[in-house]
């Protein structure tokens, strides 16, 4: 049988695609939370975070923090944060 041989290049793009979908997929649940929050009655929203989310309440509020930060959500800056995060991964 033979071994498949995958190139640096075809791994750095591989990692790179995942590594975008991930910023993404962390400024979207921090927007869900958001919205949640401001829509669950009262107290609700807490108790879901302790018996339905697989995160805690404090990893909760970071990313409500890192949703609403302007800096990351502007899509000129996330591409921005994108390069700086593909450099910083070597």
């Amino acid at each position: 049988m033979s071994e498949v041989v995958v190139s640096s290049a075809e791994w750095a793009a591989r990692i790179t695609a995942c590594w975008r979908t991930s910023v993404e997929a962390i400024l979207e649940v921090g927007r869900l939370l958001a919205a949640a929050k401001k829509e669950l009655p009262h107290g609700e929203f807490g108790k879901m975070i302790e018996s339905e989310l697989p995160f805690t309440d404090r990893t909760a509020r970071m990313l409500m923090t890192i949703a609403s930060d302007p800096r990351l959500t502007n899509r000129k800056h996330v591409s921005v944060c994108r390069r700086h995060g593909e450099r910083s991964m070597n």
